[in-house]
């Protein structure tokens, strides 16, 4: 194994977290003496998880001694994110952490590209996701990954910025990720839920289950900067807002103005804050040169000290009047880690419940899981309840063997409809247009085969499912895509869900 970090590269089941990053791309990125400092700040982070007990070792995926011990050759290209998930699969396998933790942007641990499971009118071309690394076997098809197994989550650099004070800025990043501390769960009661007024009822409901109250919701753009200290200073943050790629501002609407930017968020957020993000593209990492230098969310909230920022990389749905789709995986996320989850396992566990709770994983619930990430140190405990400290008996390698079988369950007993589609049938569509109380097909319009690796199709909760979609403008050509889809058992057709995007293309 390779140094990075000054980590003795010894990979064996003792380890407890696994850092995984590429020592080759930080040098050319940074410089030798950049490369200097952020292994100095690997070595605070070491010795901070010691002193709680956590054995940390960092990877280098550049490094050829690294994966000599067992028969890989290292990463040539960091882009190259087939290469980099066999390798962190094999190391995964062989050392089993407890938390897996990519160190650096997507230019230097790669998200992997999903093929969109989405029809039109979603225009994603695909779904950058750190998935996968979570997945036994690194499946790169959606369909496949719903054998979630892992803790994962991202400590991310800037990309596009790669001078001395960008190092120090990650380095800073490093050291601030490995400081954090349990408080009691009372300190993050105290919340923020900014909504937009389409979507004031979902968010409503699920501020409800949370936090057995709905008054603290803040309406969009009513509330827009300039923000007080008080709102944003809050340990947790729930955003259900319109966001667009490469945009360092959150919209509300009616009128899709701007609510909140990436800078009222560096400027207010407290350091310890949680963020939970529905808003399309609300966990894109992308070069600030594309927002005119404004830093994308995800890094403006770790630069105010935050310490776990959960959102998707693209295009997200919910629902407007309930709860749906991210806004139930966001809700999982959040129980799990105020009951005293770390951000990485309250992540993995909300995943594996929202499959669980599926009668089918449709293409919607596919691309949720898919493209939701956890932005910062999933070894992280934020919270800590009395139930949390009773269980703390219970060693993490209990956990992680709970974790893997749940996963495993899972991928063979959960009902998948996934592939291309295919163009919905005469017939199916005809009856469609017939029937009041379902969607008429519109242009783009596919029907998916539902499949399960344990049960037979008399089985199935439903042997297809058809989505049809629709654009409903807005100002200024902004615009929601509005998903409907359709269920179909023994020839019977009823509806099955409505949702709509949280972007305003």
């Amino acid at each position: 194994m390779g140094k990075t970090g000054g980590v003795p590269g010894v990979v064996d089941a003792s380890i407890d977290k696994l850092i995984v990053t590429n020592g080759a791309a930080l040098r050319d990125k940074y410089g030798a003496g950049g490369l200097s400092r952020l292994r100095r700040a690997l070595r605070v982070m070491r010795d901070a998880d010691a002193t709680r007990g956590v054995r940390t070792v960092v990877v280098d995926l550049s490094s050829r001694r690294t994966y000599s011990p067992i028969g890989l050759d290292p990463v040539a290209d960091p882009g190259d994110h087939g290469a980099v998930l066999r390798l962190v699969d094999a190391v995964c396998e062989l050392a089993v952490p407890d938390y897996l933790l990519l160190l650096g942007g997507p230019d230097i641990v790669p998200h992997v590209p999903l093929v969109n499971p989405m029809p039109a009118p979603d225009p994603d071309p695909d779904v950058p996701s750190d998935l996968p690394y979570a997945c036994p076997g690194g499946p790169t098809d959606a369909a496949s990954l719903v054998a979630a197994t892992r803790v994962v989550g991202r400590l991310p650099d800037t990309i596009g910025v790669s001078d001395s004070a960008a190092a120090q800025d990650f380095a800073a990043a490093i050291r601030r990720a490995a400081r954090w501390s349990t408080t009691p769960s009372d300190t993050y009661r105290a919340h923020l839920a900014l909504s937009t007024a389409r979507w004031q009822l979902s968010t409503a409901a699920t501020a409800l289950a949370l936090f057995g109250t709905s008054e603290a919701i803040v309406l969009a753009p009513e509330a827009a900067a300039p923000w007080s200290a008080e709102p944003l200073g809050r340990r947790v943050q729930w955003m259900n807002l319109h966001g667009s790629a490469a945009d360092s501002r959150w919209l509300g609407d009616p009128g899709f103005g701007v609510s909140i930017s990436s800078d009222d968020i560096r400027a207010g957020t407290t350091s310890g804050t949680v963020a939970v993000v529905e808003c399309c593209f609300g966990g894109e990492l992308f070069d600030p040169a594309l927002s005119g230098g404004a830093l994308p969310f995800p890094l403006a909230y770790l630069a105010a000290g935050a310490v776990a920022v959960v959102g998707p990389s693209c295009i997200s749905y919910g629902g407007r009047t309930a709860p749906d789709a991210a806004d139930l995986l966001c809700r999982y996320f959040l129980e799990s880690l105020l009951a005293g989850a770390s951000t990485g396992r309250a992540l993995l566990t909300a995943r594996q419940r929202y499959i669980a709770e599926q009668p089918v994983m449709t293409p919607v619930d596919l691309k949720t899981i898919a493209q939701f990430g956890l932005i910062g140190d999933p070894s992280c405990h934020p919270v800590a309840t009395p139930e949390a400290l009773a269980a703390a008996t219970a060693t993490r390698a209990g956990r992680r063997i709970a974790l893997r079988s749940t996963g495993e369950e899972l991928a063979d007993s959960t009902a998948v409809a996934a592939g291309t589609g295919r163009a919905i049938p005469g017939a199916v569509a005809d009856e469609m247009r017939r029937s009041r109380s379902l969607p008429s097909p519109t242009r783009g319009a596919r029907t998916f085969e539902v499949a399960s690796r344990a049960r037979v199709a008399a089985d199935l909760p439903a042997q297809r499912v058809h989505i049809t979609g629709r654009r409903l403008a807005g100002p200024v050509g902004l615009a929601v895509t509005e998903i409907v889809e359709t269920a179909e058992a023994a020839g019977a057709l009823r509806p099955y869900r409505t949702v709509e995007s949280k972007h305003g293309h």
